[in-house]
């Protein structure tokens, strides 16, 4: 597979990037506010309503990964 690298921004960096590609300024705003709140743990564990709404456990996202592997994968 292709090797994906993750480089880490820092917030003025992202914000420079989001105003490069056009994004509008109450996008940026939202987009910048949730990864803010991402890693501040906000967004790490699901919330135990969505199973029982659900009716069933929660998958895990390497389970969904796995399962759905071949519908993302281009010959």
């Amino acid at each position: 597979g292709k090797t994906i690298r993750y480089i880490r921004l820092t917030d003025s960096e992202a914000r420079a990037l989001l105003e490069s590609r056009g994004f509008p300024d109450a996008h940026i705003a939202r987009i910048m506010r949730f990864y803010t709140s991402c890693r501040q743990g906000h967004c790490a564990q699901p919330d135990c309503f969505l199973a029982k709404m659900l009716g069933r456990p929660l998958h895990s996202f390497d389970d969904v990964m796995e399962d759905n592997y071949g519908a993302w994968m281009t010959e």
